[in-house]
């Protein structure tokens, strides 16, 4: 009788090892597949996020470049657009970079490439547009397919000063003064002669875009009339009715 009892405590604790290790494998395996839930949780949400950020830039993209095509340049290589950052200090804070391109067989047509950057997700939005004439069809001029050449126009000096900032181009006739660093010109300077101190700013006149010299000599004098200084913008017409989005290098599908 005490044999049969000393055999049943050791079956007893057996049982109890085994429950023990079935529960710690189930445990186990509920942990590792909830991680797995939430990294493809997070995944899902980045590549939506730089989805959203793509298209944010094609559209953006859309906007700029119509009063920017003589920028693109003719011999077939990109021009690139600055880096724009979306969402910082979230789980979703990223960029999208926007590169243009023309076509060499027709310079009329463009290809914009925007690429949104969320963590390790990376979407890519192509689209295809053309560029056609001015809004209205009519002749220079006309309110609904042109808009004044610049931000700030001046007869005689201009001069700026602490703090100015000014989105896009400016003219003067005569002398241009640039007093500070902090002074910011989202365009070209145009002008007849510099001020003294204007060349140590220069870095101040900055269209974001790396094509040169963005003071640029004046080669006439104009007069301040609104209508022949209106210049004409294209329309843009984009092929298909919807942004196309191409997935590349992105984090969990390999392609």
């Amino acid at each position: 009788m005490l044999k049969l009892i000393r055999n049943s405590k050791g079956s007893a604790g057996m049982l109890a090892i085994m429950a023990m290790l079935f529960l710690g494998i189930i445990g186990g395996a509920y942990a590792t597949l909830s991680a797995s839930n939430i990294a493809t949780a997070a995944r899902t949400r980045d590549d939506i996020a730089a989805q959203y950020l793509a298209e944010a830039g094609a559209q953006w993209a859309l906007a700029y470049l119509p009063s920017h095509l003589a920028d693109v340049p003719s011999n077939g290589s990109e021009l690139s657009l600055p880096v724009v950052k979306r969402n910082s200090g979230t789980p979703t804070a990223g960029t999208y970079t926007v590169k243009v391109k023309k076509d060499q067989s027709d310079s009329s047509i463009f290809t914009i490439i925007s690429t949104g950057h969320v963590n390790n997700s990376e979407i890519n939005v192509i689209l295809t547009v053309k560029a056609e004439g001015g809004n209205g069809g009519g002749d220079e001029g006309e309110a609904n397919n042109a808009i004044f050449k610049y931000a700030a126009f001046a007869q005689n000096d201009m001069t700026l000063n602490n703090n100015a900032k000014i989105a896009g181009s400016i003219r003067t006739n005569t002398a241009l003064n640039i007093n500070a660093n902090s002074v910011k010109v989202e365009g070209k300077a145009y002008y007849q002669t510099l001020g003294s101190n204007t060349l140590t700013n220069k870095s101040t006149v900055n269209d974001n875009i790396d094509n040169g010299n963005d003071l640029v000599k004046n080669t006439d004098t104009l007069t301040l009339d609104v209508d022949k200084l209106m210049k004409t913008i294209p329309s843009l017409t984009k092929s298909g009715s919807n942004l196309k989005t191409l997935i590349q290098n992105n984090a969990n599908s390999g392609n």
